[in-house]
């Protein structure tokens, strides 16, 4: 009987320890524009000096607001132009920023409710993330439509504004959180494609961008979750 070898070219070899350390840098990434999110909300809603100051100056929010969506806009569009250092530094910026944005929610929700809200959906995203890396299934379509579904959602919501239905609040709701469930696995599946071209441009500020659709995949399911599980103080 003729024993079968099986060899791994050199090639193989090398494209594969790179998008695992190209996955372990985007995570990396994630994980640390998370940290400074909670760490500025935590300081902010527990310095009532500094929430006064934000929230008593609502032009102060307005400027935050407007500039967080210049920054994802500018790390989005604009990624293959920046250096991984620039582009670093713009991802925790903006990550710095939507901290004193989220700790409104430190004072409106209670510390038991966020700690479920924060399991949930740490739970949540690496369960679609897992499945995301491993499956086999070619998740464009999905993630295409759950783009589509999310602008459909947007646009609702902004009609809702005037409406005040309850009903197609929560309606929206539990069709975000669909939505963002989604896109964790489309996000993290598109991961190899961000390596591909990183390897064919040299441009390694690409996980960044990774990263940073995978902060709002997680911020968005943290926040939705929140008003689902969430009874806020009164």
């Amino acid at each position: 009987m003729e024993s079968q070898t099986t060899t791994v070219s050199p090639i193989e070899t090398t494209t594969t320890a790179g998008l695992a350390a190209f996955t372990s840098s985007v995570f990396g990434w994630m994980t640390v524009g998370l940290f400074a999110t909670a760490l500025v909300a935590w300081l902010v809603s527990n310095n009532s000096n500094l929430f006064i100051f934000f929230y008593k100056n609502p032009w102060i929010l307005i400027v935050s607001f407007i500039a967080q969506l210049a920054l994802v806009v500018t790390i989005s569009g604009m990624i293959q132009r920046l250096s991984t250092v620039v582009a670093g530094s713009l991802f925790i910026l903006y990550s710095l920023l939507n901290g004193v944005m989220f700790s409104a929610i430190f004072l409106a929700y209670d510390p038991s409710t966020i700690a479920i809200a924060v399991g949930a959906t740490a739970l949540t995203f690496t369960a679609m993330a897992i499945y995301g890396a491993y499956t086999k299934a070619d998740l464009t379509k999905w993630g295409s439509f759950a783009i589509m579904a999310l602008i459909g959602v947007i646009i609702a919501t902004i009609l809702n504004i005037f409406f005040k239905s309850e009903g197609l609040t929560w309606l929206l709701t539990y069709a975000s959180l669909a939505i963002f469930i989604v896109l964790t696995a489309y996000d993290v599946q598109k991961i190899k494609e961000y390596h591909r071209i990183a390897e064919q441009t040299g441009k390694q500020s690409l996980a960044i961008s990774a990263a940073l659709a995978l902060y709002l995949d997680f911020i968005n399911l943290l926040i939705l979750i929140l008003r689902i599980l969430g009874k806020g103080k009164n």
